[in-house]
């Protein structure tokens, strides 16, 4: 089923196109730049309370809760920030990005929650000083820390499987559920971003920007 949100002009649907990765035929560059230019913020980020308290075991259902409302915010005012340069890559390369929104709601009710429909428009202004939305390639920098959280979103579900195990976890399993070679198609138009020092330098720095903004949103959450 596809579903769609209307922001500004553009639909954002479940996966910007009905079809899926094209198999973009691009060689990845700079495969562990962004890695290591992001280490710390990356650890940080992973070493906040509500991260601990999941992965030793001890989240509960009302930290569960709160953790997907902080998700929910925060991708929301993602999606919507970006969408019109989301759906011109999907135009220029075939590559697309899946909504995060239908999982976390999906979750949240199997909670026993209803979605807030709050956005955190304000958290991503810090953002305002790096780029352009839908006009700069240094959006890439964000792009990056959102798809590689669907690859670690898969060791978190495994994680609330033991806590949880009613529960199919629908957004922490996006990683899962995507294309083989999704993520492999992104990291090859990534690193066409990544063709000088200049643009290396922008698209890390917006990367780290980026997790301290997750890091803001996951300090946030009560328990």
């Amino acid at each position: 089923m596809r579903h769609t949100d209307a922001v500004g002009k553009v639909k954002l649907t479940d996966a910007f196109t009905s079809e899926g990765s094209q198999g973009v035929q691009r060689t990845p560059r700079f495969r562990n730049f962004l890695r290591r230019a992001t280490r710390v913020e990356h650890a940080a980020a992973e070493n906040s309370a509500v991260m601990r308290a999941l992965f030793n075991k001890q989240l509960g259902q009302t930290g569960y809760v709160n953790l997907l409302e902080g998700y929910h915010s925060l991708y929301s005012s993602w999606e919507k920030r970006y969408a019109i340069w989301l759906h011109g890559i999907h135009e220029a390369d075939g590559w697309f990005y899946k909504t995060r929104l239908r999982a976390i709601e999906y979750d949240l009710r199997a909670l026993g929650a209803q979605p807030r429909n709050e956005s955190s428009d304000l958290i991503w202004s810090a953002l305002d000083t790096l780029d352009t939305p839908q006009t700069t390639h240094t959006a890439w920098g964000s792009l990056y820390v959102i798809e590689g959280s669907a690859l670690g979103g898969q060791i978190i579900a495994r994680k609330l499987n033991v806590e949880f195990p009613a529960m199919q976890h629908r957004f922490f399993f996006i990683g899962c559920e995507a294309e083989r070679s999704t993520w492999k198609d992104f990291q090859c138009l990534l690193g066409d971003q990544l063709h000088s020092a200049d643009s290396r330098r922008a698209i890390a720095l917006q990367a780290r920007v980026t997790f301290g903004i997750f890091q803001h949103m996951l300090d946030g959450v009560r328990r």
